[in-house]
């Protein structure tokens, strides 16, 4: 990874841990909104049945986010990290061929500089690789709650039409069904930006 890349990488995995934090915050306030909506729906009885499965998907979706989020975050601070670290190798490896421009008459330097460099090629392979593999894994575990928003915006919208036959429950069901819409689309917006950060690079 070059210089430019690793101080690019560095900056994106803070605005996407920043980004997740968020994720993980509205996702306990979906979960607290799936909760009151179940509850209302067990009032409701038999009129608002085709609620509690709603009610139960968005329960878990957001018990996914809250869980997804804390691997993200964590993805990305291993990554993070790991761009550092080769940003250091690089930094060493431009200051030791500076050193030895200067001193070019210095076999003990130039013999240094060949001896740190093999040490520091299998550490540079390890880090690519492990960087590789938690890049990968970041922006999965970032599409897997992307389609899983994505399924939300459908079900937001049965649920509406089943608050709907609920009768005097209508109303309150009807606006729990916008809350948990807003909420939905809001972590929605913050995986997407998180994407679109990570996509941009073209690291991988």
């Amino acid at each position: 990874m070059r210089r430019n890349e690793s101080a690019e990488v560095t900056v994106a995995s803070a605005r996407v841990a920043g980004e997740v934090y968020q994720v993980g915050i509205i996702a306990r306030k979906l979960s607290l909104a799936a909760k009151n909506a179940m509850a209302m729906v067990m009032r409701a009885g038999s009129t608002a049945s085709g609620l509690r499965v709603v009610s139960d998907f968005f329960s878990e979706l957001a018990n996914t986010s809250i869980t997804s989020a804390h691997q993200i975050h964590h993805s990305a601070v291993l990554i993070s990290h790991n761009s550092v670290a080769q940003w250091r190798m690089n930094s060493f490896d431009d200051a030791m061929d500076a050193a030895c421009r200067l001193n070019h008459q210095s076999k003990g330097l130039s013999t240094l500089r060949e001896t740190m460099l093999a040490r520091g090629e299998k550490r540079r392979n390890e880090l690519q690789t492990s960087f590789r593999k938690e890049w990968t894994q970041l922006i999965n575990f970032l599409e897997e709650i992307d389609q899983q928003i994505k399924a939300s915006s459908v079900i937001a919208v049965n649920f509406r039409l089943e608050a709907l036959e609920t009768g005097q429950q209508t109303q309150l069901l009807n606006h729990m069904a916008k809350d948990i819409d807003l909420l939905s689309g809001q972590i929605k917006a913050h995986v997407q930006r998180s994407l679109k950060l990570l996509r941009d690079l073209r690291i991988v």
